[in-house]
């Protein structure tokens, strides 16, 4: 009875989520700011270490992202369709000089590039819903004109 129900409570979501998501993440992005202020200050860390090469492929968790993970893509608790999330981890994959236009000549711009994993998670409960992989999630470009920027393909990052 409650699968029934949570499956009719899908199909009235389908025509009006747009609606339903932009207001119920909100919620979310309060309840993210803390993870995201961390990975800010764990970036800022790294990129002004002295020896930024110790750093390369070390993890530490930020958000916890293993709270009773289901397959389907939306929650049976409370019958939201889910967002993906980045789990701000900001870890350190790479650095070094980069290319330029069409990666003919090398650049004087030394470049960090961090990774996250993320998740599919319910707006309204947190719960996650899914688990993903790595992605892309910062480049930081000292000297160029690149500059910081966010390459998550994450809903909420």
């Amino acid at each position: 009875m409650k699968k029934c129900i949570a499956f009719l409570m899908t199909c009235l979501l389908m025509f009006f989520s747009p609606v339903l998501t932009l207001a119920s993440t909100n919620e979310l992005d309060f309840y993210l700011e803390p993870y995201r202020q961390e990975e800010q200050r764990r970036i800022d860390e790294i990129t002004n270490s002295e020896n930024s090469a110790e750093w390369l492929n070390v993890e530490r968790d930020n958000m916890p992202l293993s709270n009773g993970m289901m397959t389907i893509g939306h929650c049976l608790d409370c019958a939201t369709i889910g967002v993906t999330v980045c789990a701000a981890e900001a870890k350190l994959v790479n650095e070094g000089y980069h290319r330029g236009f069409l990666g003919i000549r090398q650049t004087d711009c030394y470049a960090y590039y961090f990774e996250s994993r993320g998740a599919l998670m319910c707006p309204q409960c947190q719960r996650v819903l899914e688990q993903y992989g790595y992605h892309a999630c910062w480049e930081i470009h000292k000297k160029c004109s690149y500059g910081d920027y966010d390459v998550c393909p994450m809903q909420v990052s």
